[in-house]
């Protein structure tokens, strides 16, 4: 199958490794965990690889799109862009508080202002990156759909974790701030998106060793060509 090569699994077993390795650090040393070992601390070892996982995989789509000239990949390259960027800038973070402080009124649907704040700018970025990604789509044959399309479960996985398990985490310090599986939830959140950020390197490194060596192959170009 496309992609699923032996780079693709040797890629994915060496970083699933080394994040089983990064997260039970963090778990063994709870609830006194140093900022180094701490998967959930922007300055974090595991914050720091993923931020590498998130380059390479936006460097290799592009790559891919530059050298193929494929705009399906264009678009991925700007999507894990900007999710490279909102995860080193923390831009939701700092944009959902300057949102909620510049509109007071803004629906919470039960959430904490500054969590939903964040959420919305979450939704605004994603929108943006969509946007890309649809212009792409379009643009591309079924041969480059079909490798695209195998980034669907770390995207999926990624907007899960991002996006549902900090609403969840949120709506728990609202309503049950002495749960104790409070602490779990935002281990979960970093610890996913740690694990999707591997599967999406692999699929990325094992895509560009499944393909050949030039442009030429009439399978490989799109339409618009």
């Amino acid at each position: 199958m496309i992609a699923f090569n032996r780079t693709f699994y040797l890629v994915l077993i060496g970083l699933l490794l080394l994040d089983m390795v990064l997260i039970g650090l963090h778990v063994a040393q709870t609830p006194n965990v140093p900022d180094r070992f701490n998967i959930i601390s922007e300055t974090s070892l595991a914050s720091r690889l993923l931020y590498l996982k998130w380059a390479l995989v936006a460097a290799a789509c592009a790559a891919i799109a530059w050298v193929w000239r494929v705009p399906v990949f264009a678009g991925l390259a700007v999507f894990f862009t900007v999710v490279l960027a909102d995860d080193m800038l923390m831009i939701h973070e700092k944009g959902g508080r300057r949102l909620v402080s510049a509109m007071p009124d803004l629906p919470t649907f039960g959430l904490p202002r500054a969590d939903i704040g964040e959420i919305y700018v979450f939704g605004l970025l994603g929108l943006l990156a969509g946007i890309a990604m649809l212009f792409g789509i379009l643009r591309s044959n079924r041969e480059w759909l079909a490798r695209a399309a195998l980034f669907v479960l770390p995207f999926v996985g990624l907007v899960a974790c991002a996006i549902g398990m900090d609403a969840l985490g949120a709506y728990m310090r609202l309503h049950y701030p002495e749960a104790a599986t409070l602490s779990l939830v935002g281990i979960a959140e970093d610890a996913g998106e740690i694990v999707f950020g591997s599967l999406a390197v692999a699929i990325g490194a094992g895509i560009w060793a499944s393909l050949p060596v030039t442009r030429t192959s009439s399978a490989m170009i799109s339409p618009a060509e």
